[in-house]
């Protein structure tokens, strides 16, 4: 059976010198740290997948960019940013936790205030 190198093609068509490598190479440590530990303790499964959802991740970010300056249309921007969502579910990634707000936050900082 053939190995799959459109995956590697792909990266070699990168010129690494651009901005939007430097964007990829930094969705990509980052979407690994948050998955578990790091490129290190990842396996080669998870490392593909992290890696295609930082591609479609500032694919999106191109796109909608490219929406706003009225060179793409809404369609491909929701498709994008559609397929980036999707890659984020399969490498189980969880949204995180919501902020509590600045009221809350200040009643919790001030009822530890007056317990100690």
């Amino acid at each position: 059976m053939a190995e799959d190198t459109s995956n590697i093609e792909a990266q070699a068509a990168f010129d690494k010198r651009t901005r939007i490598w430097r964007l990829i190479t930094d969705r990509v440590a980052a979407l690994a740290d948050e998955v578990g530990g790091g490129r290190g303790a990842l396996t080669s499964a998870q490392m593909v997948a992290i890696q295609r959802a930082a591609e479609l991740l500032v694919l999106a970010g191109e796109c909608r960019r490219k929406a706003l300056r009225g060179e793409e249309t809404i369609e491909a921007t929701v498709r994008t940013e559609n397929l980036a969502a999707r890659a984020l579910r399969a490498i189980s990634l969880k949204p995180p936790a919501p902020q509590p707000s600045l009221k809350d936050y200040l009643a919790r900082r001030a009822e530890k205030g007056t317990a100690a």
